[in-house]
């Protein structure tokens, strides 16, 4: 059975009146959106941002679908060809561009320094080590993953855009792996080897991003999320 997508395609997002940061992270997000739009990504369209009583909201486009994650749940001896199909939409995303505001070094900085977890010399490593990493210029999603993909008939809607940026593909695969070793184990490693066959980026040079990108979710403050991450920061080199 078909449903909305738990992504918010037709519930607002919503965030506290009063709270300027917040108010910049939704404007933010609408800018994306319509960037994304005009690029011609299969992504839903912003149809209003207003302040409303309960704070600053976006209306997208509501789209009748199937979330990725839902199928995988529903359907779990088909992984790898889920996996298969979500990476084919990602490979192909790495191919374009679109007028986004910052970069992905830039979001990775930010949020190595919001990571109160790290000590200032486990921060310093981190931030070093993400300078010595290559930079790019491809469309990144920042959290592309089962949850925020929306299969209709017609196509597959990305959601969840609100750490999009632009960069290394590499970064961007890192980041999709590490969440899927916190939300569907069984599917991080197959999809590692999916996304180096398909893309031809060796699962060294993705896994080189690992202990950066894991340091910079920690400024997400999942309590259950802090012991993985930390242990994937402390990672200094792979075989």
């Amino acid at each position: 059975m078909k449903e909305k997508s738990s992504a918010g395609l037709q519930q607002a997002k919503t965030a506290a009146v009063g709270r300027p940061k917040e108010k910049a992270k939704v404007l933010h997000e609408a800018l994306v959106y319509a960037g994304l739009e005009a690029a011609g990504l299969p992504v839903p369209k912003v149809c209003e941002v207003a302040e409303t009583p309960q704070g600053w909201q976006i209306r997208l486009e509501e789209i009748s679908g199937t979330p990725l994650q839902q199928s995988i749940r529903q359907d779990p001896q088909n992984l790898p060809r889920y996996i298969r199909q979500m990476v084919q939409l990602q490979v192909l995303l790495h191919t374009k561009t679109a007028p986004l505001p910052g970069t992905l070094r830039q979001r990775l900085s930010r949020q190595i320094h919001q990571a109160d977890c790290l000590s200032d010399a486990q921060r310093y490593e981190m931030l070093l080590r993400l300078q010595s990493l290559p930079d790019g210029s491809s469309l990144c999603h920042g959290g592309f993953s089962p949850q925020n993909l929306v299969v209709t008939p017609d196509k597959t809607y990305i959601v969840g855009w609100q750490d999009a940026s632009l960069g290394a593909p590499a970064a961007d695969a890192a980041q999709t792996y590490l969440l899927l070793s916190l939300q569907l184990p069984q599917g991080a490693e197959l999809y590692l080897a999916e996304y180096s066959g398909q893309s031809g980026i060796a699962k060294r040079e993705i896994q080189s991003w690992m202990p950066v990108v894991a340091a910079a979710r920690l400024a997400c403050g999942h309590p259950q999320e802090q012991q993985h991450l930390l242990c994937w920061a402390d990672v200094v080199q792979y075989a």
